[in-house]
């Protein structure tokens, strides 16, 4: 990593450095694909942050398409780059029946 990179990691919020290097242990293949990452204790002991700061992190690589949550199994890493979704937004009525 550049030093302006770490610069960089190091300004953001803590659940998004977290994010940003859970990322990367995925990415290098620490965590490979629909292995089970560690638990939130565990994240919470290695980052030593809070619960709550651990969950938002995890929450962002779900919604980034890189981890499925499941309520008494943790969390796996389901895919080694953010997923890109399609968003088509509108902005009145008239655009969404041009849209058909």
């Amino acid at each position: 990593m550049v030093l302006s990179e770490r610069r960089d990691v190091d300004d953001l919020p803590r659940y998004q450095q977290i994010t940003h290097a859970l990322i990367g242990q995925i990415v290098s293949g620490r965590y490979s694909i629909n292995a089970s990452l560690p638990t939130e204790s565990e994240l919470r002991a290695e980052f030593d942050a809070s619960r709550f700061t651990v969950r938002e992190a995890l929450r962002r690589l779900v919604d980034q398409g890189m981890a499925q949550r499941r309520q008494g199994s943790g969390s796996i890493d389901t895919a080694c780059t953010p997923q890109s979704r399609y968003v088509h937004s509108l902005g009145s009525l008239v655009e969404l029946f041009q849209l058909t």
